[in-house]
């Protein structure tokens, strides 16, 4: 029998406020400039960390650690 446990790595994001980018991204309510920041982190990082999972997944019995999407997006 398997049962999955859900956690969590949280990321902060430090933002130059003079920068345009940044004042674009800052001009978006809250909750969207959340959104977006986890996104663009999933979308970066997911396929980089693929590989090392993978190892790392293949020479585990015990336990199998996945990457999974955005379940709010």
């Amino acid at each position: 029998m398997t049962l999955s446990i859900k956690h969590d790595l949280h990321f902060e994001t430090i933002v130059d406020e003079n920068n345009e980018t940044a004042k674009r991204l800052l001009r978006l309510p809250p909750e969207n400039q959340k959104m977006f920041l986890e996104k663009m982190l999933e979308d970066l990082l997911a396929p980089e960390i693929a590989p090392i999972l993978e190892k790392l997944n293949a020479n585990n019995s015990w336990a199998e650690l996945k990457v999974i999407g955005n379940v709010n997006a």
